[in-house]
């Protein structure tokens, strides 16, 4: 019997829709549809009553940007037995900017003027972590069907772009910070109907940081109205190893065939 999965999301999503050829090869008892929003379009999406998510926009370019890119603004969920959601950053700056400011009593001080307890942090992050939690809710409603997919980690090309907030990621206590960002998200996670999937550590470099190989573009074409490097994107290597990570742990499925991307 047919797995129905809808990969949705931000423009995370995309990595997802890149590896949509290795995916049907990999899963062929599963049945993929891909929505993807991106920019801020998932955080002003809504669900109507008939378990629809419709896309807000603005405007008609934004409007026919959405249809161009996912034949329609809309997608019924109702039909589905997973919706996996890609793209949840779960407040992270936050934990960053606190890095870039303070030093971390109980951890390895680094020189900074400032101070704060690791409690006092743990309790900011906890809230902030909870309350991004809660706007996906608010969206998406108590779906026992949902997974979401933690954003990911910059690559670490991006330590080499100044001001940055990677403090954490050169911080001497790195891996305990980001355990404790992770073991915080499994912990409001825990509390609602949704499961997660963090960042299998396989795919990063360090603490805070993907592989460069993962990373979609190095740089952005200056016609798209970005001007720096992209380091948050990534590519169908990534998107095919995150629902990998999704299908093992929600699923019990590996895949049944390797798929290099070369193949399909």
């Amino acid at each position: 019997m047919t797995t129905r999965v809808a990969l949705i999301g931000n423009s995370h999503a995309s990595a997802l829709g890149a590896a949509a050829a290795r995916l049907d090869a990999a899963y062929p008892d599963l049945d993929f549809s891909h929505f993807a929003l991106p920019r801020h379009g998932f955080q002003r999406a809504h669900m109507d009553d008939h378990g629809v998510l419709h896309a807000d926009t603005d405007n008609r370019r934004d409007e026919a940007f959405i249809i161009k890119l996912n034949g329609s603004a809309s997608i019924d969920l109702t039909p589905f037995d997973h919706i996996v959601v890609a793209g949840i950053g779960f407040n992270r700056r936050t934990l960053f900017a606190a890095t870039e400011a303070y030093d971390i009593l109980d951890l390895t001080l680094t020189g900074k003027e400032h101070t704060i307890s690791l409690a006092h942090l743990q309790t900011l992050i906890d809230s902030r972590v909870r309350g991004n939690l809660l706007r996906t809710l608010e969206i998406l409603g108590e779906d026992a069907r949902i997974t979401l997919l933690q954003a990911p980690y910059e690559t670490e090309q991006i330590l080499t772009v100044p001001d940055q907030l990677l403090e954490a990621a050169r911080h001497p206590d790195a891996q305990y910070l980001m355990d404790m960002f992770e073991t915080l998200i499994k912990g409001a996670i825990a509390d609602s109907p949704y499961q997660v999937v963090t960042p299998p550590h396989a795919l990063l470099a360090a603490p805070f940081l993907t592989k460069a190989q993962y990373n979609r573009a190095a740089d952005i074409d200056a016609a798209q109205g970005r001007g720096k490097a992209d380091f948050t994107h990534m590519n169908s290597d990534y998107g095919f190893e995150i629902f990998k990570a999704f299908a093992h742990q929600q699923l019990n499925l590996a895949p049944q065939v390797s798929c290099d991307k070369r193949e399909v």
